[in-house]
């Protein structure tokens, strides 16, 4: 059975994934349909990083497709991805609060590797510090042991303002996964609605 799953649209540029878990070798054909007509195509080929961590084959599974400048929401296409063998599948699509959380997390990632190697950086100081008072005579080491103590209640604090950080993380997470579930309105039966003709 085929898998994938569009995971962003971004700039006129449209990023999934497709996958044939019964033959890891192949590259699904991704088409985009916007009515009866077909917007863009190409192969699910390109390498990415966390593929293989998913257990989405060696990684290359990966595509990131030019739409035209009319296309502006992802409610205005219906994605595919076709085996030459295995058939076609629909690509479910991220929803707009899918994409506010990943939106989010970029954020908050960024912001918490940025505070952790700048707390990593002091506390490798400190350690040096530490090392230098243990072979310091007596009265080099009564004066930088104030010094070391107070970068110590420093870092500290900083640590306590990482975990207020973490804490507010969760909640942001918590509020936008609550949101979510109250606001699920996109459904595939609109791709499958039979006409009125």
């Amino acid at each position: 059975m085929l898998i994938g799953h569009i995971d962003a649209f971004e700039r006129g540029k449209l990023y999934g994934w497709a996958y044939n878990p019964d033959d890891a070798g192949e590259h699904l054909q991704i088409h985009v349909h916007c009515g009866d007509e077909v917007v863009a195509d190409g192969l699910a080929k390109l390498p990415r990083r966390d593929l293989p961590d998913a257990g989405i084959g060696s990684g290359d599974h990966a595509f990131e497709l030019v739409l035209p400048p009319r296309i502006k929401s992802v409610d205005d296409i219906v994605v595919t991805a076709r085996s030459s063998r295995h058939g076609d599948i629909v690509l479910p699509m991220i929803e707009k609060t899918n994409q506010q959380l990943n939106t989010v997390l970029q954020i908050y990632s960024s912001r918490y590797n940025a505070a952790l190697k700048q707390l990593k950086s002091e506390i490798d100081d400190v350690v040096v510090e530490v090392g230098t008072l243990r072979h310091a005579t007596p009265a080099v080491r009564a004066g930088m042991q104030s010094d070391v103590e107070d970068r110590l209640a420093s870092l500290e604090k900083r640590i306590d303002s990482m975990e207020i950080f973490l804490v507010r993380i969760d909640e942001t997470l918590l509020r936008l996964t609550v949101q979510q579930k109250h606001r699920r309105t996109w459904s595939f039966s609109r791709m499958f609605k039979p006409s009125n003709g």
